[in-house]
């Protein structure tokens, strides 16, 4: 079964100079609106959304990228965030994503109190908050503006003769809002660099993991804790997650997304930990049995050996001892297939043979003994031995006859030479 769930993030903020709405704490409906607020002496239109308090007046709640791209240039300018709390810095220009000044909703919306946590320059903020979902389940929080203002350092006011306005104390007038630019398309991380982009989060920023095999073993709200075999060590990330999901704790699935920078948490021991934070465009269910083939198969690309092997067809002459030509066999096909032990730092190789007995030149069947030698690089003897075939006669086949050789070191590359003639 597989599932691709999409994850947005989002942030909004309200628009209230009224009283709060019944109900706010417990959920409800939010009403579809639009509100116009002049913002250092220029209309700037919201769309909002509107609840009802006790005596059925309205308070209007906007998105907070909308205001932070509106306030952007100003003197109260101030940069988004979301690493599982929304995060908002005061002083930085904001960064646009290119949602802003759009409507994710049509039609009224049921909402809920939000439980994620807001800080203001890394200092938890208490900011009253609602959430809504869209249709994919993706949520947005939503803030009051005076409250908002108070916090962050802008007047917002009411007048019979203005309504709602904004005044931030900056000379200049608010920045436009631009028109979105795609954003450039990321750079896979090879797998066989995901535990280097595990375990130092800064190193593959903005870069993007394709279907990296994983174990969730912790979902808090706002995302997944996961556990990737990365090399011979377990290690952990975090994938930024806010959408509700089918997924349960010890799923096995793959994830996909941009790495967004450093994600810190604490134990219950109370250790901090720190690890890479995805932004997951999709997530899928898989199998333990294929994602155990994905992690051995990444162990392998840095912890497995290059064996070379000979070109095949091989032809191998069987002799007796008084050196009379006895059979003839063909190689046809050499499989290598290796495992990596941890425990050892070792590796170790099996080479499976497959081939048929092409002449038979004596009144009796035999098998065919395939003897392999293995050398290193530098031309050294590193193991020998024979495999054997079942007994067979002239045009019989076989396949699967297998040879191990123990103790390989990880890394290195090794040559195979088939004996083609033996007695």
């Amino acid at each position: 079964m597989k599932k691709t769930l999409s994850l947005t993030l989002a942030f909004a903020l309200s628009l209230s100079l009224l009283t709060v709405p019944a109900g706010a704490t417990g959920g409800g409906t939010a009403y579809a609106s639009t509100q116009a607020v002049l913002v250092d002496g220029k209309a700037v239109t919201f769309q909002a959304y509107a609840l009802k308090d006790a005596n059925g007046n309205d308070t209007n709640y906007v998105k907070l990228r909308d205001v932070a791209q509106v306030l952007n240039g100003t003197a109260v300018q101030f940069e988004v965030g979301w690493d599982g709390s929304v995060n908002i810095e005061t002083g930085k220009s904001y960064t646009s994503n290119g949602s802003e000044m759009k409507t994710p909703f049509s039609g009224n919306r049921a909402y809920s109190p939000a439980t994620a946590p807001t800080n203001i320059n890394g200092s938890p903020a208490a900011l009253e908050a609602i959430v809504l979902l869209d249709d994919n389940g993706g949520a947005y929080t939503y803030y009051k503006l005076r409250d908002l203002g108070t916090a962050l350092g802008f007047h917002v006011d009411w007048t019979a003769e203005k309504g709602i306005f904004i005044e931030t104390g900056s000379s200049q007038a608010p920045v436009p809002t631009p028109e979105p630019t795609p954003e450039p398309a990321p750079v896979t991380v090879p797998e066989n660099e995901i535990g280097r982009m595990l375990k130092n989060p800064n190193y593959y920023v903005g870069q993007y993991v394709d279907k990296m095999p994983a174990k969730i073993f912790n979902i808090p709200q706002g995302g997944m804790y996961l556990q990737v075999n990365a090399g011979p060590d377990e290690v952990n990330t975090y994938i930024t997650l806010n959408a509700q999901t089918n997924l349960a704790e010890d799923d096995y699935v793959l994830i996909s997304g941009t790495v967004i920078g450093p994600y810190s948490y604490k134990t219950i021991s109370n250790q901090t930990h720190t690890v890479a934070n995805i932004r997951a465009s999709s997530v899928e269910l898989t199998t333990k049995a294929a994602v155990d083939a994905a992690k051995q198969a990444q162990t392998l690309a840095t912890h497995g050996v290059t064996i070379n092997l000979p070109s095949t067809p091989i032809t191998v002459q069987e002799h007796d001892w008084n050196d009379k030509l006895v059979a003839t066999y063909q190689i046809t096909a050499i499989d290598v297939k290796q495992e990596y032990y941890e425990y050892s730092n070792e590796v170790t190789v099996t080479l499976s043979f497959t081939g048929e007995c092409t002449g038979r030149y004596t009144n009796t069947d035999t098998n065919c003994e395939v003897i392999w030698t293995l050398t290193d690089d530098e031309g050294y003897k590193i193991d020998s031995g024979s495999a054997y075939s079942p007994i067979l006669s002239a045009g019989d086949k076989f396949r699967n006859v297998e040879a191990l050789i123990f103790d390989l070191e990880p890394g290195q590359t090794y040559n195979l030479d088939i004996g083609t003639s033996i007695k």
